[in-house]
């Protein structure tokens, strides 16, 4: 099962014109409306058409999910002009949910490397590093991952991503693999800051790497969070970066997701860098987190709340002597059944600047 849904029959007109999100007029007779879906992502396609109902040539394709009634393009993929979002003209278009041609590509059964740059182009087959081969979005890169099923052991999907600002809120997709294959995004810059990305979301899509670039809300979004985990998805990092989440979370986990983090740093504060509720999970199995700037949490740094939030940081040091940095707000909030385990830090374990609580069940340990 992915984290994108794919109703039946879904297609309505649509007048909007420009770059921005898709207002809808009349549902087209025989189809559902959009107002009748969920709000998870989906795949959508949007075409132009003329007063006689025949195309005219202008067309997108990418993920989109609906907010306020609109359709929001929260990672177009490609387009007629070949860039993203594209920016329609005036008159009638046809918005519809679609399954994606790289949903049906078939099978892998070798290791497969995706490239994508900022002077790359969709419209490339993304498997050569330079502007005439690479992707230029990594949600596109992921959406033809995708098509691929892992059949072989030893074979990976990884997706290495170069230098610089993707304003890019990443679905993760669900890929079928066997055996020890693996799922990859890794920043390709000689920093993970190098690399930075709005957010990712990870549900229902098994098991990827994220690895060695940031994830930040550099247009301050409102409560987006920048990593998103749950519904059974697994996701590792390794020498990631958490800039500012703005008034979201660095990392969220729920509804039985499970991160598994190596030594990171963290670049900004938020609500809070860590929250697991509902059987979510949060394991750091290295060394450090190392703050590279003060950072602020308006709720607390670390909480584990409703029905079994865990979070397991045994063995972990916080360094904020090296950047010079402080962390302002709550060490923890351990509540409702949650648990938080240090192997015995102590309640000053956690940075912070006011004491921790526990309670309703709440063990901190």
């Amino acid at each position: 099962m992915s984290s994108l849904q794919y109703p039946d029959r879904v297609k309505q007109y649509s007048t909007s014109t420009g770059a921005g999100d898709i207002a809808f007029s009349a549902t087209i007779p025989g189809f559902n409306a959009f107002s009748t879906i969920g709000s998870a992502p989906f795949p959508y396609e949007i075409h132009a058409i003329d007063g006689s109902g025949i195309p005219t040539g202008q067309w997108e394709t990418g993920i989109g999910k609906i907010s306020g009634g609109n359709l929001i393009r929260i990672a177009p993929d490609a387009s007629s002009s070949g860039s993203v979002p594209l920016s329609f003209s005036a008159g009638t278009k046809v918005v519809s949910l679609c399954i994606p041609s790289s949903a049906t590509a078939g099978m892998r059964r070798a290791n497969t490397t995706y490239y994508v740059r900022t002077d790359g182009s969709n419209s490339n087959a993304g498997l050569v590093n330079d502007a005439g081969g690479a992707f230029l979005t990594i949600q596109h890169a992921l959406n033809v991952a995708a098509a691929d099923m892992v059949i072989s052991g030893s074979s990976d999907v990884s997706i290495y991503v170069e230098t610089g600002s993707y304003a890019e809120y990443l679905v993760l997709p669900a890929i079928l693999r066997a055996g020890s294959g693996r799922l990859k995004i890794v920043g390709n810059g000689s920093d993970p800051t190098d690399v930075v990305v709005r957010s990712v979301s990870a549900e229902y899509c098994g098991d990827w790497i994220l690895q060695y670039f940031s994830i930040e809300n550099v247009e301050a979004v409102s409560n987006y969070n920048a990593l998103l985990v749950g519904r059974g998805a697994s996701v590792e990092c390794n020498a990631m970066d958490f800039g500012s989440a703005g008034t979201g979370r660095q990392i969220f986990i729920r509804d039985g997701g499970r991160v598994l983090c190596s030594d990171y740093t963290i670049g900004g504060g938020g609500k809070s860098h860590i929250k697991t509720e509902a059987g979510g999970a949060y394991v750091f199995s290295g060394s450090a987190i190392t703050f590279t700037a003060s950072a602020t949490y308006s709720e607390s740094v670390v909480q584990c709340l409703t029905g079994l939030g865990h979070v397991e940081i045994t063995g972990v040091s916080f360094d904020v002597s090296t950047f010079s940095a402080t962390v302002t707000g709550k060490r923890y909030d351990i509540n409702a059944n949650g648990v938080c385990n240090t192997g015995g830090g102590g309640a000053s374990f956690i940075p912070g600047s006011v004491a921790g609580t526990t309670a309703t069940g709440g063990q901190y340990m």
